[in-house]
């Protein structure tokens, strides 16, 4: 019985790394005609289907303008939670600070340095 669950768990550890190897092999290519933009605002709405993303740029504190929208799948959502994830404890590591959770957060104890 033993002998199998390790056969399992090396199937599992083949295809974890089959997808790493075809994740770093996709080419992105940018079109010239979509410029980046700052936002610091967003808001999610979700499905049972699809997640829609909704960025914008605040302009003063009850107005904000949308600047883009994203349609995504929840798959790919839980692939970028995990990825943001790894890069804010990345972030935080590497400027030894912790980040406040949210705005109230922010403003009541701003960016505290991690001991």
């Amino acid at each position: 019985m033993e002998e199998k669950g390790n056969v399992l768990k090396e199937n599992k550890q083949k295809k974890d790394i089959k997808k790493e190897i075809q994740l770093k092999e996709i080419q992105l290519i940018e079109r010239s005609d979509i410029d980046a933009k700052y936002s610091d605002f967003v808001r999610i709405k979700g499905k049972s289907s699809e997640f829609m993303l909704v960025f914008g740029q605040i302009e003063n504190a009850n107005i904000v303008r949308v600047i883009d929208k994203v349609y995504i799948s929840p798959l790919r959502i839980k692939g970028i939670v995990k990825a943001l994830t790894k890069s804010i404890n990345g972030y935080e590591k590497r400027y030894n600070i912790i980040l406040p959770e949210d705005e109230k957060d922010f403003m009541d104890n701003g960016i505290k340095k991690n001991n």
